[in-house]
């Protein structure tokens, strides 16, 4: 054997640490912006539980140097670090607030419902339908 194949042996094992590292790096991350995302969505659920019929869930978010408030409708991701924010401004504008999972700041606020006759429930969108009869 000569020196050219340890080299050879020595760089080809480095590679496929760090191959190796990459790869787990990314799973945790990827992990990471989905774990968030159930995490958000089970204290929004929690918040939710502890609302009046007339009101439904916002959300003050800080965002661009300034704060907003936003009727929240969901939360989801897109990995591999990204979250996003579906909602409505209180004016009734759609909105769509994306932030690295790691930035994610978010204060949940009771806001009178658009319908108070039909609040929306970001937890009921999560339920199966009931079978039609």
């Amino acid at each position: 054997m000569n020196d050219n194949d340890d080299s050879f042996r020595h760089v080809r094992h480095v590679s496929v640490e760090l191959e190796a590292a990459r790869i787990a790096s990314t799973t945790r991350e990827r992990e990471t912006a989905d774990e968030m995302c159930d995490r958000l969505r089970q204290q929004v659920a929690q918040f939710e539980a502890e609302l009046t019929s007339t009101e439904e869930v916002g959300a003050s978010i800080a965002h661009f140097g300034r704060e907003l408030t936003i009727r929240l409708d969901d939360v989801g991701y897109h990995n591999p670090g990204l979250v996003i924010f579906y909602g409505r401004t209180l004016d009734e504008d759609e909105v769509r607030i994306i932030q690295h999972f790691s930035q994610v700041s978010v204060m949940l606020i009771r806001v009178r419902a658009a319908d108070p006759a039909n609040p929306y429930r970001m937890s009921a969108e999560d339920e199966p339908e009931p079978e039609a009869r």
